[in-house]
């Protein structure tokens, strides 16, 4: 089998899903490398959010993509990306190299994210609430680039996954 050049970027709230989401694609699909902020953030400062670096965290997360891209590898990004700019990168690097560029976006409530974080108990509550308070109003306008060949909404019912599953069967092993 021949790398696939697909990207699978996540859309959505903090606690929607998008992981949850990421590891059932990669559990069906092992060839995909996961790339998350979050994760680098665990790495690198062994916390979820580390204020004083950020810069750090996105300027390796941008080195490891422009990396992964570059190799042809298959790739899904764990992450929000409710601002257009930081969708605008990801598309802009992987149109570079060729690629096909999937959006899968996790539909869930504010308010289903909300009290996640609140059945966490987490520590970091009050800055996460205003984070995805702040990021639900990022994302009230659904723009999303011509440039993605495919965009998934995925929400309680279980097809639009069903749908990404069966496409991704026909591109990897076509």
């Amino acid at each position: 089998m021949s790398k696939q050049r697909i990207l699978i970027f996540t859309i959505g709230l903090p606690r929607s899903g998008k992981t949850t989401a990421v590891n059932q694609i990669i559990g069906r699909f092992q060839q995909f490398i996961k790339i998350s902020a979050d994760d680098l953030r665990y790495f690198i400062y062994g916390q979820r959010f580390f204020s004083g670096g950020e810069d750090y965290v996105w300027a390796a997360r941008k080195t490891m993509l422009r990396y992964l891209l570059s190799q042809g590898f298959p790739i899904i990004i764990d992450e929000t990306n409710t601002t257009e700019e930081r969708r605008i990168d990801i598309i802009k690097y992987a149109e570079y190299e060729d690629y096909k560029i999937w959006g899968l976006f996790i539909d869930t409530p504010k308010e289903t994210c909300l009290q996640r974080i609140y059945d966490e108990d987490c520590i970091e509550e009050a800055g996460l609430i205003k984070t995805t308070e702040r990021m639900y109003n990022q994302l009230k306008e659904k723009r999303y680039p011509d440039r993605i060949d495919r965009l998934y909404e995925i929400n309680e019912k279980e097809s639009e996954m069903n749908q990404l599953i069966n496409d991704l069967k026909t591109e990897i092993f076509k």
